[in-house]
């Protein structure tokens, strides 16, 4: 079971590994063991993929979460 949060959660928080599962998917394990995911829950008529990811995900691995925010535009 998942809870939703808001990824300003991790603000503060050391990554032990993050993971892109599949094309929609991120996974974060922090190293005191809590998992996160990044993830949309689709509509029946829609499409959601991870496009491109800049940098390199493991330079988040073992330095603490210095800034984490969400944006949207239409």
């Amino acid at each position: 079971m998942y809870v939703e949060l808001n990824v300003s959660e991790l603000i503060g928080k050391t990554m032990a590994s993050v993971e892109q599962i599949g094309s929609d998917e991120l996974r974060f394990t922090t190293t005191d063991g809590e998992s996160y995911r990044l993830y949309h829950s689709q509509d029946c008529c829609e499409g959601v993929d991870i496009e491109s990811i800049a940098g390199d995900l493991s330079d988040l691995v073992g330095s603490p979460i210095l800034l984490a925010e969400e944006s949207t535009s239409d």
